[in-house]
């Protein structure tokens, strides 16, 4: 299977299969970066794309998952089956072999694959040796009757659907501390996008927002804030009722993972399971960020 980068515009072009919001070629150009993918081709057919986000620094070439993004989507022209390894493979393999010989081309890559793209045993046999990372998840939820108690100190708060330019100023001035400052130039261009948001306040006035994304399987938690004055568990109960609502339309719900102690142990009490991700990356990019 023939391997390469092929840019966005040229991508444009072609047909794959957009079933998430963030595989879409809209999503990728309002995320404000220079994008394009890794095609793999056979008997002169465009099999599959990994979509990254391309940097250049002098002959550097670095193409990695940006930030607005859960995982580095790995499109295909049509719906594969479940599991299909067969069909997923031959894919993964090319990959593999492409990044096996990427430094010598002096390409450097990194991005995490999503869940139906964890079969190891044709990256092995490329000679290459993923990562790991992850994501909490719910797909049913019943709180606890600890989180019960929670969510009855905040029953007098109102959860309601607040307009974006509102959200993202009390988001802005609120965030947590280590949000990194292209996420939040991402955060704004994608909000104001033709893309499924819910945007969430609790109380009035706001003391807590969040924005969740609706894909075609899944609700994605991109992010929230709280002022500092805020009640206790307003997070709380902003998450148990977008939790409510995104299982009961039978989606997964996904935190978008996060490996901070302190976040961490906030969302056990959401009942979640950790659900594995591989991350792919050449061996200098691995040694320095993962």
């Amino acid at each position: 299977m023939k391997t390469y980068w092929l840019p966005s515009t040229d991508l444009k072009a072609c047909n794959f299969l957009h079933k998430e919001p963030f595989e879409r070629w809209e999503w990728w150009e309002a995320v404000g970066e220079p994008w394009g993918g890794i095609a793999c081709e056979a008997e002169g057919q465009l099999q599959a794309v990994w979509l990254l986000a391309e940097r250049r620094v002098g002959p550097l070439r670095l193409w990695r998952m940006p930030l607005a993004v859960p995982y580095a989507p790995l499109l295909t022209p049509h719906l594969l089956p479940q599991p299909g390894y067969a069909k997923r493979a031959p894919i993964l393999q090319a990959l593999g072999n492409f990044l096996r010989k990427a430094e010598w081309r002096l390409q450097l890559i990194a991005g995490t694959l999503s869940p139906v793209w964890g079969y190891l045993p044709p990256l092995y046999q490329a000679g290459v040796r993923p990562g790991v990372t992850g994501s909490f998840v719910v797909q049913t939820f019943t709180p606890s009757s600890a989180l019960r108690r929670k969510l009855r100190q905040a029953e007098g708060l109102p959860v309601w659907p607040i307009e974006p330019a509102r959200a993202l100023s009390l988001w802005q001035a609120n965030a947590p501390r280590g949000i990194r400052p292209r996420f939040r130039r991402q955060l704004e261009n994608l909000v104001y996008g033709p893309f499924p948001w819910e945007i969430l306040a609790v109380g009035d006035p706001p003391q807590a927002v969040g924005f969740f994304l609706w894909g075609h399987h899944r609700v994605w938690y991109f992010a929230s804030a709280h002022r500092p004055d805020s009640h206790p568990q307003a997070v709380t109960k902003l998450l148990a009722t977008i939790l409510t609502k995104s299982t009961q339309a039978g989606k997964t719900f996904d935190f978008m993972g996060s490996v901070l102690p302190t976040i961490e142990r906030f969302f056990y009490q959401f009942g979640p399971t950790w659900e594995y991700r591989l991350v792919l990356s050449t061996p200098l990019l691995r040694w320095l960020y993962f």
